[in-house]
Formats: structure tokens, C-alpha cells, sequence
């Protein structure tokens, strides 16, 4: 996206930080996310500061853990997970809404109905999110010419080519100018109208059935999806992030198929988009792209060389 000059070295040449499209297209996926489940939280009128404390604890945690994650499991101390951050968050985001209220005052609303919220919010946002997966050639897909016949036809004039010696696709898997299919943009679209359906249930009232919809598919197709891709998921044929699918599954039906004490809160729409015209809303997720960005976004995997001279002719 661009490249910054820091330093000099010996010869005069600056060396340059990369800032990358991928970051970019993470910090839209997180402002994104937030700003859906603000919306959704807000139609069933909880205010956006209860709102804002519960997001907050949960990015505060699952944004370290996705490179922390990867680092004990994958060995890759500059890389990102976002299936272990989701599982993660899976496991924080109970506790943070549970505990939550003997800090600040919130109303009562039914768990379910928050991690309803969260669920498809994460759907949107890890849909979106892939287009970073698309500009740096990670969570690539298998070889066209690895793959069987009929995965051939369906994607043979709708594959992805990453160039570039800088494209993770080309400098770990070896794929650069190959066909491969194009996991990412798959990923997108099926998250995406995983999404669509998930806001329908809970707009409509049915928090249950959201939250079982959106949690049971989207972790199968994560469990699924990984067996088109080539990328290095670890030793073994299944993967930990695969392992961790049914655990983040199980949790989550355990929780939808509670009674819950609390009743059903009418959803109001005009309530849940008020809240994208308060100023702290706006400043909040300026920002929370900003953080995301400066996480993320900053190249620790590739570098640049940048040379500055002067035009002498148009002296």
C-alpha cells in the first residue's frame, strides 16, 4: 500500500516500512464488525456504552491472541490466526458479558441474545476480512492441478493467480502465476450470506435460532474449507484451528439451548442506526481502525529499499 523510509544505511539508501493493503482491509473488517454489532446491540436497547465496555474487553484479548496464537501453535511469530482468535473469543466474550454488570450498570438482556449479536457480526467481519487473505496471497487454496477433476472444471476459468515474490503463496507455497483455488473469495461469499440469514433471525426476534445457524455453519465451513487450502495449517492432516471448530461449536449450542429467565426484547431499527450519529461512535471506530491498522498493517514479513534522488532536468 505503501512504504515509509526510516533509516539510512551504509550506501545512503533508505530502508523503508511496508504498510500493507492486507492491514488495511483487517482494520475495515473490524470497524465493520463493530459497527454491526453496535447496530444489532442498540435495536435491543442496550446503550453504547455497555455495548463498547463488552467489544472492548473481548478485542483487548482476541486481538493479541490472534499473533499469539499462531506464534505457540504454528510457530510463526509474525503471523495472524483468526481461527484462534475466534476461539478465543468464543471463550472470553461469555465471561466479559456475565461479569460485566457487577462493573458498570447494563440491562438485563438474555446471553443468547448477545452472542447472537457477536456470532454474526463475526461472520460479516471475517467475510470482509478474506479481501486481506486476497491482497497478500495467505490462507491460499490448493493447485488447480493438485485438486480433483470436478473442483478443475468448476474453477478452471475462476481461479486465483498470485504474482510476486512478496505474495505469501509465492514465498512459502512455492505457487506463484499458478491456478489456485480461490479459498478466499469463497470464504467471503459463504460467510457473507451466512450473515444475511443470521441478521434476519435476530431482527425477527429469534436469538436462538441465529446464534445455532450462524455458529453451527460458519465453523463447518471453517473445519471444511481447510481442506482446499495449501497454505501450512501445521503437522497432521487435521489441523489444531480444525480441532478447536467442534469445541467453539459446542459452547455455543450449550448456551442457545438454555431457558432464559429474561424475555425477548422487541427490536427497534430506527434505535440500533441512531447510534452511527453519536459522536463517540464515530471517533471510537476512527480510532479502532487506526489500532487495527498500526497492528496488523505494518509489514514484519517483507521489507524495502528506497532510493530519493533529484529530477535534474527540471531544475
Amino acid at each position: 500500500m505503501a512504504c515509509l523510509p526510516r533509516r539510512r544505511d551504509e550506501t545512503g539508501t533508505w530502508i523503508g516500512l511496508n504498510l500493507t493493503w492486507y492491514g488495511f482491509f483487517n482494520a475495515c473488517a473490524y470497524v465493520f464488525g463493530v459497527t454491526l454489532l453496535l447496530v444489532m446491540l442498540a435495536t435491543v436497547n442496550i446503550p453504547v456504552g455497555s455495548s463498547a465496555a463488552v467489544i472492548l474487553t473481548i478485542l483487548v484479548i482476541c486481538v493479541p491472541a490472534s499473533r499469539l496464537l499462531a506464534w505457540l501453535i504454528d510457530g510463526k511469530r509474525y503471523n495472524f490466526t483468526i481461527g484462534g482468535a475466534t476461539f478465543v473469543g468464543v471463550l472470553v466474550a461469555p465471561l466479559a458479558i456475565t461479569l460485566m454488570p457487577s462493573l458498570i450498570e447494563m440491562p438485563q438482556r438474555p446471553i443468547k441474545t448477545w452472542l447472537a449479536a457477536i456470532v454474526i457480526a463475526y461472520a460479516f467481519g471475517e467475510g470482509v476480512g478474506r479481501l486481506a487473505c486476497v491482497s497478500y496471497g495467505c490462507c491460499y487454496g490448493r493447485s488447480l492441478e493438485d485438486s480433483p477433476t470436478w473442483i478443475q472444471r468448476l474453477f478452471g476459468r475462476r481461479h486465483f493467480r498470485f504474482v510476486g515474490e512478496t505474495k505469501k503463496a509465492s514465498y512459502e507455497g512455492q505457487l506463484m502465476d499458478v491456478p489456485l483455488v480461490p479459498i478466499q473469495a469463497i470464504t467471503c461469499v459463504v460467510l457473507s450470506m451466512i450473515g444475511v440469514v443470521g441478521l434476519t433471525l435476530f431482527l425477527h426476534g429469534f436469538d436462538a435460532a441465529a446464534l445455532i445457524t450462524v455458529a453451527v455453519t460458519s465453523q463447518m465451513w471453517r473445519f471444511g474449507s481447510e481442506l482446499l487450502r495449501k497454505d501450512n495449517r501445521g503437522p497432521g492432516r487435521i489441523s489444531v484451528y480444525q480441532l478447536m471448530t467442534p469445541i467453539t461449536i459446542a459452547i455455543l449450542l450449550v448456551i442457545a439451548f438454555q431457558p432464559s429467565s429474561t424475555p425477548s426484547v422487541p427490536r427497534q431499527i430506527g434505535s440500533g442506526l441512531e447510534v452511527l450519529w453519536q459522536p463517540e461512535v464515530i471517533l471510537g471506530l476512527q480510532v479502532l481502525w487506526i489500532g487495527i491498522f498500526v497492528f496488523t498493517g505494518r509489514s514484519q514479513m517483507t521489507g524495502s529499499k528506497l532510493a530519493l534522488h533529484v529530477h535534474h532536468e527540471h531544475v
